[in-house]
């Protein structure tokens, strides 16, 4: 019975090296899956770092391009004001000429109109209109014409930086 018994310790001692060994192998591959795991960790970890950096200059630089979007917009509303204020400033003068040349060639004519009257015949048409003759008028005119399509010009363009 004793050798029966010794057997037996035997055989459970031979089963129990077996599961030890098999436990030891699972520890191992567990430990070797527990060091990848730290090191993915580690990985996202270093991921993440990387992420909150690029967002904190991103904010940065939308931070200084907002600025510089500030700048720019009070440096154009500076442009346009001065703009519209020459454009005013250039309507007011062109306005005044106008009337200093009506009040002047409707109270005195000048001499050189006095012998281009007297060497030309005026037309019909002209009899109505005597500034018609002066060629002060048609400069006027011209200048005119060249003011109000500059003043377009820089409307539209004002007009489309504002979209």
């Amino acid at each position: 019975m004793a050798a029966r018994a010794g057997l037996i310790l035997l055989e459970k001692n031979a089963a129990l090296e077996v599961n030890v060994e098999l436990l030891s192998t699972e520890l191992r591959r567990y430990e070797v899956q527990h060091r990848e795991l730290q090191m993915e960790v580690q990985s996202l970890r270093d991921q993440h770092k990387a992420a909150v950096l690029e967002v904190q200059a991103a904010h940065k630089e939308v931070k200084v391009l907002q600025t510089s979007h500030r700048k720019e917009r009070a440096a154009w509303h500076s442009s346009e004001e001065a703009s519209q204020q020459q454009l005013r400033s250039l309507a007011s003068e062109l306005r005044a000429q106008q009337q200093l040349h009506q009040n002047s060639s409707s109270t005195t004519p000048l001499p050189h109109e006095s012998q281009n009257n007297a060497n030309f015949a005026k037309p019909s048409s002209s009899d109505d209109d005597p500034l018609s003759e002066d060629p002060r008028v048609t400069l006027l005119q011209t200048e005119n014409d060249l003011l109000q399509t500059h003043l377009s010009q820089v409307l539209l363009e004002l007009s489309q930086l504002q979209v």
